[in-house]
């Protein structure tokens, strides 16, 4: 009986313990995106490369690379359209690079959306940032770089981080 009681105690201590410890985090597994932002060609991911990182450190309100930028800002950036098979430059006529830093904990899941006014040749990139507290409360910053038609080339881009 002693033994009996003895392991059903030890058992619920376990349990207890494995089961409090973990935290519910009921965060979508993958990033979303929304608006005309370019994330794939014929199905397959769009990858964005930046040169090095940091590079948003230079730009805390954001940055909008178009082909009017200098030369030197384009050469930042490479892009894969076939997943990270192989790399290349961009064509900024076809295409431009809007990015914004963003420091999240180390579970997140970010929604990108980008709305634009045609008429006012303005876009606004809102980034919802939906965190676990499951006890990592260390930030890491992201390079958050989203791909676009050159179409936009003359928007003003406001930014919004919610």
């Amino acid at each position: 009986m002693k033994k009996a009681l003895l392991f059903t105690f030890g058992l619920s201590a376990v349990l207890m313990t494995t089961v409090s410890c973990k935290k519910n985090c009921n965060i979508p597994e993958e990033d979303t995106y929304s608006g005309p932002i370019i994330t794939e060609l014929n199905d397959t991911k769009i990858i964005i490369y930046p040169s090095s990182g940091g590079l948003l450190s230079s730009f805390p309100n954001g940055m909008h690379i178009t082909a009017n930028s200098p030369q030197t800002q384009q050469d930042w950036f490479e892009v894969s359209f076939d997943g990270g098979v192989t790399r290349q430059a961009l064509d900024f006529n076809q295409y431009n690079i809007i990015g914004y830093p963003l420091a999240v904990k180390c579970d997140a899941a970010i929604d990108r959306a980008l709305t634009t006014n045609p008429l006012a040749s303005s876009a606004l990139f809102t980034m919802t940032v939906q965190e676990c507290n499951d006890g990592c409360d260390e930030l890491r910053t992201l390079e958050n770089y989203i791909l676009v038609d050159d179409s936009m080339a003359n928007y003003t881009v406001a930014f919004q981080v919610q």
